[in-house]
C-alpha cells in the first residue's frame, strides 16, 4: 500500500481517469412508442371533446376515430340497427360487419353492458379483432361503439381500447343532445298536430296558422291515421317506446307526405293525398297493413291496430277525419276479424255495433239468433256459416255462392234451408234476414271470442 501523500490506493482499481465513462443514449423504442401513443391519445382526446361542444352527429364521431385509428367503425342500438358507419375503405367497415354476423352479439353487448366499460374480442379465422363500448346515458345504454383493432401490439392495440371508450362517451353526449332536441320538437309538433285534429270553434285563421308550422299544405285533400300501440304480454314501457318509434319512422319513410307524431300509445299522421278519395284511403290503409305486419315481425307478441279515417277537403274536416280513424281502430281492436286494420269507410254496420258500450251485448244477441247454428256446427263440422256470408254477400244467388265456395248450387240451396230450419228464421222474412245479418256481422267480428 502507498501512503504517499496521505492516499489509499487499493490495488488493481483504476485510477479515476482511467474508469470508464456511461454515455446516456436516450430513451429505448418502447419509451418512443408508448410516447407518441400517449401523443396520440391526448390529440384524438381533444378532437372528441371538441366535437361535443359542437352540433355534431354520430357520424362527425364515427367518421373520425375511424380516420385516426385507420380502421372500421359503426354505432348500433340496442336492436342491433347500425346508426352511424365509418372507415377508412368500404372493406374496414365490411370487416367489422362480418365479425358481428360470426358473434353471439347479444351476449357480447350485454357482457360490455354489465361492465359498462369497453371489451376488446379477439379475432377468429382472419376475422378483424374488435373493441366494443356501450354509449351510456345516465342509466340506459341505447347503442354500442365497435371499432376494428389497430394492429401493431402493445400500446397501439391500447390506443384503440382508449379511444374507442372515450368515444362511446362523447357518442353518449351527441345522442343526449339530439333525443333532447328531438323530445322538444317532437312535443311541440305533437302539440300542433293535436290543435288541428282536436280543434273545435276555432277560426279558419288559427287553423292555417296550425297547419303552416307543420308544413301542411291546407290546398291539398287529406286523410288521418292513427295507430293504436300495445307492447307484448309482459313488455317494459321502453318496449313500448321502441315499438312506438319504430312506426313513427316506417310512417315517416312510407308517407312522403305525412305529418307523423307520436303518443306514449298511439301514432298519429296526417297524410297529403290526391283529388281521387277511393284510392287515397286505399293506398294509405296498404301503408297501415305494411307497418301492422313489420311491427309484428320486428316486435312479436306486440299489438299494432290502425284506423284510417276519411278525405279531408279543408283544415276543420281534420278534426272529422281523426274521429273516423279513432273509431275505425277501437273497432277493429274489438272486432278482431276485421283483421288490425280498417278505413272508417269499409265499417259498414261494424260503425253502429261499435257504439254498443259492452261487447257481452254483442254476443248475447248474435248467440240468441244464430246460437243453436253454432252449436250444430261445432258438434256436426258443417260449413253452414261461411255458406250463408257469402250467400248474403253474393245477393242470395246460389249459382254465385257455389262457384265461390266450389260447390253444387243445389248444395248451397240445401244448406240455406238447413239454416232456416235449426235457427227457426225465414231468410225471405225482412225482419228475420237483417236479425241474421246483423247477428253474422258480429260474429265475423269477434271470432272465436264468441
Amino acid at each position: 500500500m502507498n501512503t504517499q501523500s496521505g492516499l489509499c490506493l487499493v490495488s488493481g482499481a483504476p485510477r479515476a481517469e482511467e474508469r470508464p465513462v456511461t454515455v446516456d443514449s436516450g430513451p429505448g423504442p418502447r419509451v418512443v412508442e408508448e410516447n407518441r401513443v400517449l401523443r396520440e391519445v391526448v390529440g384524438l382526446y381533444t378532437q372528441l371533446s371538441g366535437l361535443a361542444t359542437q352540433d355534431s352527429d354520430l357520424r362527425s364521431v364515427v367518421a373520425l376515430i375511424a380516420d385516426r385509428l385507420g380502421v372500421g367503425a359503426m354505432v348500433i342500438d340496442d336492436e342491433r340497427d347500425v346508426l352511424a358507419s365509418a372507415g377508412p375503405s368500404p372493406q374496414a367497415v365490411e370487416d367489422v360487419h362480418h365479425h358481428l354476423r360470426q358473434l353471439d352479439l347479444g351476449k357480447v353487448l350485454a357482457a360490455s353492458a354489465r361492465a359498462r366499460r369497453a371489451i376488446t374480442l379477439p379475432g377468429v379465422d382472419n376475422d378483424v379483432a374488435l373493441v366494443v363500448a356501450p354509449i351510456v346515458m345516465g342509466e340506459e345504454i341505447p347503442a354500442y361503439l365497435l371499432t376494428g383493432r389497430p394492429s401493431g401490439g402493445g400500446a397501439v392495440e391500447d390506443l384503440g381500447l382508449l379511444a374507442t371508450e372515450h368515444a362511446a362517451m362523447i357518442c353518449g353526449i351527441v345522442l343526449g343532445r339530439h333525443r333532447l332536441v328531438a323530445s322538444v320538437v317532437g312535443n311541440a309538433r305533437l302539440d300542433l298536430v293535436e290543435a288541428l285534429l282536436l280543434a273545435r270553434d276555432r277560426t279558419e285563421f288559427e287553423l292555417h296558422n296550425w297547419a303552416r308550422h307543420l308544413g301542411i299544405d291546407d290546398r291539398r285533400p287529406h286523410v288521418v291515421m292513427t295507430v293504436a300501440l300495445e307492447p307484448p304480454p309482459g313488455g317494459s314501457a321502453a318496449g313500448l317506446a321502441r315499438l312506438g318509434a319504430y312506426v313513427e319512422r316506417l310512417l315517416t319513410a312510407r308517407l312522403s307526405d305525412a305529418t307523423v307524431a307520436r303518443r306514449d300509445t298511439s301514432v298519429v299522421a296526417i297524410v297529403a293525398v290526391g283529388d281521387d278519395e277511393r284510392a287515397a284511403v286505399d293506398e294509405v290503409t296498404a301503408v297501415g297493413r305494411l307497418c301492422r305486419a313489420s311491427s309484428g315481425a320486428r316486435y312479436p307478441g306486440s299489438g299494432v291496430n290502425v284506423g284510417v279515417g276519411g278525405v279531408c277537403r279543408g283544415l276543420s274536416d281534420f278534426a272529422r277525419s281523426y274521429a273516423e280513424a279513432r273509431l275505425a281502430v277501437e273497432t277493429t281492436i274489438r272486432m278482431t276479424r276485421l283483421g288490425g286494420v280498417v278505413a272508417f269507410r269499409d265499417l259498414g254496420i261494424q260503425r253502429l255495433l261499435s257504439r254498443v258500450a259492452d261487447v257481452d251485448d254483442l254476443r248475447a244477441f248474435a248467440a240468441d239468433v244464430l246460437g243453436e247454428l253454432i252449436a250444430h256446427e261445432r258438434n256436426n263440422s258443417t260449413d253452414y256459416l261461411s255458406t250463408l256470408s257469402v250467400y248474403f254477400q253474393e245477393n242470395d244467388s246460389p249459382k254465385r255462392t257455389a262457384k265461390i265456395m266450389y260447390l253444387h248450387p243445389n248444395t248451397v240451396t240445401y244448406r240455406i234451408r238447413r239454416v232456416e230450419e235449426i235457427t227457426g228464421l225465414s231468410l225471405s222474412s225482412y225482419r228475420d234476414r237483417l236479425t241474421v245479418q246483423v247477428a253474422l256481422e258480429i260474429i265475423n267480428g269477434l271470432g272465436d271470442e264468441l
